[in-house]
């Protein structure tokens, strides 16, 4: 297949003259006839980034993921992406690895590149993502997190919360442990942890207590090795399913019976935690759905459709083996 320097040599002009072509830039009508002559004997077809810089209005959506080996990120990228199918968009990814600065940066670069649009699945809104934003002539939507000014798909955080304890509740647990996240991502770190601990209140838990550790199941697995050498909670609750799982197999390892003498809950739906033994009890998170929605609202930007500033995708607990009736 001919590159843009293919065509370049062969019609007798520079890469940055075919550049220019394709960009829709300034050249004259006899080196524009020329290039096209070469385009069509080589049967040469531009990328859909190159088509869409051409025809001056631009195919590309960028999708920024702040990393790529998360569940919620693969579900939400997999609804984003039957709706840009579903539109006959293209779609560009940018891996942030989980840095403020590189989400920053990607904002910044799609802008450059002209992309129609742009969707953040963001763990943190910082001053700086705000400026991006603000300056970026394209549309952008958060998943994830919220802000007023700011078109944003939300999974209801606090609600699932409250919810998950409510549900604990009603089977007789009245204290609880909580392995959260740092309070730098927003939703996970303050607003699921405060429907948590409100749930907690209004169900007058004799004891709440938490620790806080990251989204990695290494570190997990640490906290709970010494979780469970003497526990203090029947109840143990984690802020992602992944954190879940790791503390499962920890008090497993220290030879604590589940849900007998820890109950064990997380968030998020993931498949891995139904396939766990016990199952375990969680909050099922719609993440596909919010990928869907958001490409929705982004395309009625593209467009300028008025739409809501923020949209909430609704959560379900699901009780699993890894909490049952206890013992009063």
């Amino acid at each position: 297949m001919a590159t843009i320097q293919d065509i370049a040599k062969m019609a007798g002009v520079t890469k940055s003259t075919v550049s220019r072509y394709l960009n829709g830039g300034s050249i004259s009508l006899k080196t524009a006839q020329k290039i096209e002559k070469v385009i069509k004997e080589e049967n040469y077809t531009p990328s859909p980034f190159a088509r869409s810089l051409k025809a001056k209005s631009s195919s590309m959506i960028g999708v920024i993921v702040p990393r790529i080996d998360s569940a919620a990120t693969a579900l939400t990228l997999m609804g984003i992406d039957e709706v840009v199918e579903e539109l006959n968009y293209d779609l560009l990814i940018n891996n942030a690895r989980q840095d403020s600065k590189r989400e920053i940066k990607a904002i910044e670069g799609f802008a450059r590149n002209k992309v129609a649009g742009i969707i953040l699945i963001a763990t943190e809104i910082t001053s700086a993502h705000i400026t991006a934003i603000k300056n970026c002539p394209v549309p952008v939507v958060i998943v994830g997190q919220e802000h007023d000014e700011i078109h944003s798909v939300i999974h209801d955080d606090y609600q699932a919360g409250f919810e998950l304890v409510q549900n604990l509740a009603e089977l007789g647990y009245h204290e609880l442990t909580y392995v959260g996240v740092s309070k730098r991502d927003h939703a996970v770190g303050i607003i699921r942890k405060e429907g948590i601990f409100s749930g907690a209140r209004a169900n007058d838990f004799d004891k709440i207590e938490q620790l806080e550790g990251d989204f990695s199941t290494q570190k997990a697995m640490e906290i709970g090795l010494e979780l469970f050498e003497n526990p203090t909670s029947s109840l143990v609750i984690a802020a992602t399913d992944n954190i879940a799982v790791a503390l499962m197999k920890a008090a497993q390892k220290c030879g604590r019976k589940i849900p007998d003498e820890i109950a064990i809950a997380g968030f998020g739906g993931y498949e891995i935690g139904q396939f766990m033994n016990p199952t375990l009890t969680t909050v099922e998170y719609q993440f596909k759905e919010a990928g869907r929605v958001s490409m929705g609202v982004l395309d009625k930007l593209i467009h300028k459709v008025p739409c809501e500033m923020k949209t909430t995708i609704p959560i379900h607990v699901k009780l699993g083996e890894s909490t049952k009736k206890a013992r009063n």
